[in-house]
């Protein structure tokens, strides 16, 4: 099926913008929800889908599952239009080959694949060196393990049909009338010795499609058995589909809003509001002040004034630091004071460290009585964290390389700064010298496809240039002196911070999110 003009179903925060961006690039909508349809002037849609676009349980991670060219071709446009996110390659599924076991593990067998992964099957027969035919039909969240099926699976748009006797409904099937017109038709195919998972594009597909395609898959399964007879151990016979994952990029999700303002009202942060604060209504609310004709702009600098009382209300921040496709980390809280610098929002934090273990980066001991300053600016692409010594001495700079920097709120009214994580930071010692870290991590998202050239070129020039902004820290740091732990000085370190944002903004380390 050829990529260009295949057939989409978006689901999830971004379907506004993604649907708009598909569109424009020539992708026919075929499943979208009545909002979202009416937003894009669509009266009519396309009763099956070549691939489906949907959120994961992961913050800002989207999955892309479907037809191997279409899968293809949307992976190629994303590549192109969201270049400072993270994209897995696409991987294959539903695809049909013979493996062998390794091993046995209660009563699932791990065996190989032909994808650099093992996978398992349930079976109770389960004996290492044994040969059989597999479907793998997907992969572990880490995608460190494949899910085996054993037997034969091909797939179409409505349906995908076993090599023995089952009836599976997807879960958005509803209506009770369609349930049993589905059960009519699987009842024939069921007693020809197949089996049928109907899927959610058989909710809305006629009759005589289904019964078209149910005709041309028992003919598929037919040649795909025949190839497996001649076929080597881990040899793919057939693959029914590929799956691929996007982690977007704060940039990329201001993108998205510049796309969903031109078909509907949108506030500036409303995707970075919607994957990353639990207090999603106020994204709602900012929107619903867009649309009666307020300025993006005059929006934007309310929910900064809004953070601003947030902070000093409850006195603390938190960091999410998110590395691509990874579970988020936690950094603090700590105690927080903000700052508007020349219309920037900044907030100090100020955190005690426990003692114990070594600081990254610094290889220096964590003692008991030291502290870190971290200063977090809005946009900004390095959020520096500076560590003393219980008597106010320096014991080192680190200074963490980002995607821009968004303050967001949880439901309980908690601030907490998100960033996207680059993997390489620069440290500064007590004595001013400097030393780039973790190279070899960027080197590994580059090679492994998750950063791409783009992106990787953008980040290896923050890093060239990050010594800039320690030496300017460095020496900030030396002018000021002890800063007090209890961050009661807000005077002493509103100079400090006034000079590090404008140092930041006339260096071009500053996005601007509205």
């Amino acid at each position: 099926m050829a990529s260009i003009g295949a057939v989409f179903r978006v689901r999830g925060r971004y379907s506004t913008a993604l649907a708009k961006i598909l569109m424009d690039n020539g992708y026919r909508p075929g499943d979208l929800s009545d909002i979202v349809a009416k937003r894009l002037n669509i009266s009519s849609l396309d009763p099956g889908v070549d691939f489906t676009i949907k959120d994961t349980e992961k913050p800002g991670v989207v999955v892309a599952v479907g037809f191997p060219d279409a899968i293809d071709g949307v992976y190629s446009l994303f590549l192109r239009v969201f270049r400072r996110s993270f994209h897995m390659r696409p991987r294959e599924i539903y695809s049909v080959f013979k493996s062998e076991v390794i091993d046995q593990s209660g009563r699932e067998c791990i065996a190989k694949t032909p994808y650099g992964v093992n996978g398992v099957v349930r079976t109770d027969v389960c004996v290492p060196g044994d040969s059989f035919p597999v479907t793998l039909v997907s992969f572990n969240d880490s995608r460190s393990v494949a899910v085996l099926e054993r037997g034969i699976i091909v797939v179409g748009r409505y349906l995908a049909l076993y090599d023995r006797p089952v009836l599976k409904f997807s879960e958005h099937i509803k209506s009770r009338d369609r349930v049993e017109e589905l059960s009519s038709v699987a009842e024939r195919v069921v007693g020809e010795g197949y089996g049928v998972r109907w899927r959610s594009s058989a909710a809305r597909a006629s009759l005589s499609d289904i019964v078209e395609e149910v005709s041309r898959l028992k003919e598929l399964y037919k040649e795909v058995r025949d190839r497996l007879k001649n076929a080597e151990v881990l040899e793919p016979v057939y693959v029914g589909e590929k799956i691929f994952f996007t982690h977007f990029s704060l940039a990329d999700l201001i993108r998205l809003d510049d796309v969903r303002s031109s078909v509907a009202p949108t506030a500036p942060m409303h995707h970075v509001i919607k994957t990353y604060s639990s207090s999603q209504e106020i994204s709602d609310l900012m929107d619903s002040i867009v649309s009666v004709g307020v300025d993006r702009s005059v929006v934007l600098s309310g929910y900064r004034r809004y953070i601003v009382d947030q902070v000093i209300n409850s006195g603390y921040i938190s960091i999410i630091h998110i590395k691509p496709f990874s579970k988020p980390y936690h950094i603090g809280p700590g105690r927080a004071h903000p700052y508007i610098v020349s219309g920037h929002l900044a907030i100090s934090m100020l955190r005690d460290i426990r003692g114990g273990g070594v600081y990254d980066g610094l290889d220096i001991p964590k003692e008991r009585g030291d502290y870190a300053l971290s200063i977090i600016v809005e946009g900004s692409r390095v959020v520096p964290h500076i560590y003393f010594s219980g008597d106010g001495s320096l014991k080192g700079i680190y200074i963490n390389i980002n995607s821009p920097v968004a303050i967001v709120l949880d439901r309980f009214g908690r601030v907490n700064a998100v960033y996207d994580d680059l993997e390489a930071d620069l440290v500064v010692d007590s004595s001013g010298r400097q030393r780039i870290i973790d190279l070899d991590r960027l080197s590994g998202l580059r090679s492994s496809g998750i950063v791409g050239e783009e992106l990787y070129s953008e980040i290896t020039e923050l890093v060239e240039r990050a010594g800039e902004v320690g030496e300017f820290i460095y020496s900030k740091v030396s002018e000021v002196g002890n800063v007090d732990r209890r961050g009661a000085d807000h005077e002493r370190l509103f100079g400090f911070i006034s000079d590090l944002v404008k140092f930041l903004k006339d260096k071009g380390y500053i996005f601007e999110l509205g």
